[in-house]
């Protein structure tokens, strides 16, 4: 029986060797990738999978199982090449919500394709060479159902096992030992990780989802009206801008903020970012929102700034520089019913002679004439996000960095409009902005958004004021340190009684890169009106 069996061996760990070799190539060519794979995983885990394939008695099934292991592999480097991480179970759900920026940024990623796709082809081709010479040889077990009986028995097993979890319990998820069959782990062979995560998100993440597991969160009231106001209030959301890029520190890429900097009205800071990715820090932004899971909140649109501005009798208009494809992500936690004038991209050519950039915005401001008392304006920049070469006209290639430049340009347009606004409004204004968040741009060997990192929560803002309360209202925003901060004092502005936790001994909700809190989130806990931490939770 050994002696039939032997070639199904011998197939079996060649495959488990080609599959290793793939990994310590991707390894060599990426020093972030760390290959330590371990003589368990070989002997108890890729050798096992490969004889089981062995067994199958038709070469086209055989080699469908192999060619689903090696684009398991490939989107494992092509994610790691990009994000400097394995894949995650949250990922999977990321992709269908968010496939305009990931089209968006495989176009800047062409380059960092092409090593995973060699060493992937170079598998593929060896794989190939063994299934040519061992086909006739190998022993095709009479029953070999039953053996795949085994294998699916086996996965029956571990989706039990998700599904018995304690999925509420992240944190302690983590540091339980257990824990590797619901997350990637650097031991592991990179396709093993692609469907053990992915395994997670089927049996675990995505019923949890669609059955709302999570929603426990109070919906909180909505703040009464108790002034009549009858400013101008634009808020801008910029996009994918890290803080250290806009720093006003003697700093090249914001030539003109600097100039303003001995301004009383104005005022520049660095504060924390609600979320990682555009859905979740925009979503909360507007619907004003603290909570490592804001959705309940967020449906009610309770505390929805479009929605409290119109009771308060403004005008509202929301105007981005982005297209509505892109703007799918986070429309429907807008508040549609709310806004008095919505645009896109897409519309803008009904309106002005668009330039395709970010000074767009400044022209429909201007077309539309928005800037009237009692309105509320929200400008959504298309500012850094990738591909960073499509953010900015060749006036501003000042800089060998595509990002750098387009961060000239944002800093062009936020002057630009603070100067229309002094010009134009008579009465009081509020101009607020902030980044939605920041940018890896290859430290620790990442790059891109929706990963808890500090170039990624850190983000600028900037504000010019213009108001009859002036000096109690500069101290509220001297006194900003997150997006909740900013929707806090947009409520006063707009006449409600909002309570100002500023300085006081709170915690700060970072979301990561979901609003459900499947990807963790942080706390920054606030003490004596300093940032004294931010604690990880639930990853």
């Amino acid at each position: 029986m050994l002696k039939r069996v032997l070639p199904n061996l011998i197939y079996a760990l060649l495959v488990a060797g080609i599959l290793m070799v793939m990994d310590k190539s991707y390894a060599l060519s990426n020093h972030y990738f760390i290959f330590n794979l371990t003589f368990k995983e070989f002997c108890y885990k890729l050798a096992p999978i490969a004889l089981l394939i062995s067994f199958i008695p038709k070469q086209r099934w055989r080699f469908l199982f192999l060619s689903l292991i090696l684009l398991a592999s490939l989107f494992e480097y092509i994610h790691f090449s990009y994000f400097g991480k394995n894949i995650t179970a949250m990922e999977f759900g990321l992709i269908g919500g968010n496939g305009g920026e990931i089209l968006d940024a495989m176009k800047s990623m062409k380059a960092m394709m092409v090593v995973p796709l060699l060493i992937v082809l170079g598998g593929g081709v060896a794989l190939w060479s063994i299934e040519k010479i061992f086909a006739p040889k190998l022993f095709h077990y009479p029953k070999w159902y039953l053996v795949m009986g085994g294998f699916f028995l086996f996965l029956i097993l571990q989706i039990n096992y998700v599904l018995h979890m304690k999925l509420k319990d992240h944190h302690h998820a983590v540091l339980n030992s257990e824990s590797k069959l619901l997350y990637p782990v650097y031991h592991r062979h990179s396709s093993r990780n692609f469907f053990v995560v992915l395994n997670y998100y089927l049996w675990g993440v995505m019923p949890k989802q669609i059955l709302h597991a999570d929603q426990t969160q109070d919906v909180r009231e909505v703040p009464k009206l108790v002034h009549d106001t009858n400013a101008t209030i634009v808020l801008v959301i910029g996009e994918s801008l890290r803080a250290d890029k806009f720093s006003l520190a003697d700093n090249p890429l914001t030539p003109n903020l600097q100039t303003l900097q001995k301004d009383p009205n104005f005022f520049a800071n660095t504060i924390l970012s609600a979320g990682t990715i555009t859905k979740v820090s925009v979503s909360t932004l507007i619907n004003h929102t603290n909570t490592p899971n804001p959705m309940p909140q967020i449906f009610s649109q309770k505390i929805n700034l479009f929605g409290l501005a119109k009771e308060a009798g403004y005008h509202t208009a929301f105007i981005s520089a982005q297209t509505r494809d892109q703007l799918k992500i986070i429309r429907d936690f807008l508040g549609l019913k709310y806004i008095d004038e919505y645009y896109a991209r897409d519309d803008f050519s009904k309106e002005i002679q668009p330039g395709g950039y970010d000074d767009d915005l400044l022209k429909m401001v201007q077309k539309r004439q928005l800037l009237h008392p009692k309105s509320l304006v929200v400008l959504q920049m298309r500012g850094s996000h990738e591909p960073y070469d499509a953010d900015y006209p060749k006036s501003f290639a000042k800089t060998n960095s595509d990002y750098d430049n387009s961060v000239l340009l944002s800093d062009s347009v936020l002057y630009h409009l603070i100067q229309m606004l002094k010009k134009e409004v008579k009465g009081e204004f509020i101009f607020l902005y902030a980044s939605d968040h920041g940018e890896l741009l290859g430290e620790r060997g990442k790059r891109g958004h929706g990963q808890f990192e500090p170039e990624v929560y850190h983000v600028p803002f900037v504000s010019y004021l213009h108001l009859n309360h002036q000096r109690e209202m500069m101290q509220h925003i001297h006194d900003i340190k997150c997006h909740f901060d900013m929707g806090s004092v947009i409520l006063r502005a707009l006449g409600y009684d909002e309570a100002l936790h500023f300085n006081d001994d709170r915690n700060i909700t970072i979301l990561n890169a979901d609003l459900e809190e499947f990807s963790g989130y942080g706390i920054a806990l606030e003490r004596n009106g300093t940032i004294t931490q931010i604690l990880k939770r639930a990853f």
